[in-house]
């Protein structure tokens, strides 16, 4: 077993050496502006994920390699800009619509909503041109980030590995696929664990994006978000809050996994389909996921008591606690798109190799999901009128407990909105997913 490991890590070192030999093409005239930095920053703040302002830095980089084309007046293609609000999107297309096409970048500033920060911001992410460069579409790139960090010092013997943490980073596009890799290893941590056959965490996924009926499909890891996230988010999102100048959740979507949480995304296949105002997503996934098992000592059966989600495995303790969980996810997403109405339905279905434990004796848990199934239902919708956007979220375990989310975001000015959030959690109400 020793000497698989061995192989293993040679080998992945190997292939990232010979990746770096791949050609690539450098960014011209398209460096981020400080105002953009800064920005992520601000946005990452509001994430509890670590890393979320590389993470927001990688998604703008996204953009500035496939412009958004801005005079398309395409809502689908305008929310590709996922830090601009709804109100914003329908700004951008009611004024191409009724103005023209807009030709400078500085003429964003004085559309309605808008201001020079956010003007600023999106000139690296979008194009003034209806079509698409197909030059630019044809090219292929290959990117590879690797990053060690490591504190100088004496070992500590009692953890399994060294204390350097090291992450790399490898996506290959050509035309309409994409392929990534992510690989990583906590400080602490074994690169390969013992009895494991991987990197103690390997993320890979292969993606086609595509113009027709057929939007995307994904084989592989990959994140999820419909409506307000009540049922399925395992995007990174900000929190719903009234101080935040985009409340509303961002579009509906399936995409690639490239971040570190070890347990919040999904293993497996996803597409998404779409004709006319009428989108459907399909997705299956199962994964192992970290959790702490416990035996009763009357009848010999596991049960989960709790969910292991910090990532960390460099104890004996924490390793056996890595990937002992199967999550089976089946889900289904429906939405309906007239005019300025949007209204969509989300089922998910999830499935555990080990029910969680019953602990309803216990007044603190009372409220705490135990079995191995659970069926979470939900109806979304976002509504347009005039400078007011509506938006909302019911969603059920099994037609029993609930959750709700309704707000609304009234534009009294240019520069001037009023937030409105309302939220009803009921105590049992649970959702593996969201």
């Amino acid at each position: 077993m020793g000497r698989y490991c061995k192989y293993l890590t040679r080998l992945v070192h190997f292939t990232i050496l010979m990746l770096l030999a791949v050609p690539t093409y450098a960014q011209t005239g398209n460096e981020f502006p400080e105002i953009t930095t800064e920005i992520a920053e601000e946005l990452a703040m509001r994430m509890e994920e670590d890393g979320a302002t590389t993470l927001m830095l990688e998604s703008l980089q996204e953009l500035i390699d496939d412009p958004v084309m801005i005079n398309s007046g395409d809502e689908e293609e305008l929310s590709r800009l996922f830090f601009l609000t709804d109100y914003q999107v329908k700004s951008l297309i009611n004024y191409t619509n009724t103005t023209g096409e807009i030709i400078s970048h500085y003429e964003i500033a004085s559309i309605p909503g808008f201001d020079r920060t956010i003007a600023e911001m999106m000139i690296p992410c979008v194009t003034l041109e209806r079509g698409v460069n197909n030059e630019q579409k044809k090219r292929r790139r290959a990117e590879i980030l690797t990053n060690i960090v490591f504190k100088p010092g004496e070992r500590d013997s009692s953890l399994l590995g060294s204390n350097i943490k090291e992450l790399t980073k490898i996506k290959v596009v050509a035309n309409k696929i994409e392929t990534g890799t992510t690989i990583e290893k906590d400080a602490g941590e074994s690169f390969v664990p013992k009895g494991k056959f991987r990197p103690d965490f390997f993320s890979g996924y292969i993606s086609y994006t595509g113009t027709g009926i057929i939007k995307r499909v994904i084989i592989g890891d990959y994140s999820a978000k419909f409506g307000q996230g009540c049922n399925i988010n395992t995007n990174f999102s900000t929190s719903l809050s009234t101080s935040s100048s985009n409340m509303i959740s961002g579009k509906n979507e399936i995409k690639p996994y490239r971040s570190t949480d070890e347990n919040s995304f999904f293993r497996g296949v996803a597409t998404q389909i779409s004709a006319k105002n009428i989108s459907a997503t399909l997705l299956f996934s199962r994964n192992n996921i970290d959790a702490t098992v416990t035996t009763d000592k009357e009848t010999g059966k596991r049960y989960v008591s709790s969910l292991y989600t910090s990532g960390t495995h460099d104890s004996w303790t924490s390793l056996h606690k890595k990937d002992i969980l199967v999550k089976t996810v089946i889900g289904a997403n429906l939405e309906f798109n007239i005019r300025s109405f949007k209204i969509g339905a989300t089922w998910s279905g999830t499935d555990f190799s080990i029910p969680f434990a019953d602990r309803s004796g216990n007044m603190i848990n009372r409220f705490d999901f135990s079995g191995e199934r659970l069926s979470v239902y939900s109806i979304h919708y976002k509504a347009t009128m005039g400078s007011i956007m509506a938006f909302g979220e019911i969603s059920s375990n099994d037609f029993d407990n609930f959750a709700l989310v309704q707000g609304a975001t009234i534009r009294a000015a240019d520069r001037l909105s009023l937030n409105i959030l309302y939220r009803n959690y009921e105590p049992a109400f649970t959702t593996f997913n969201g």
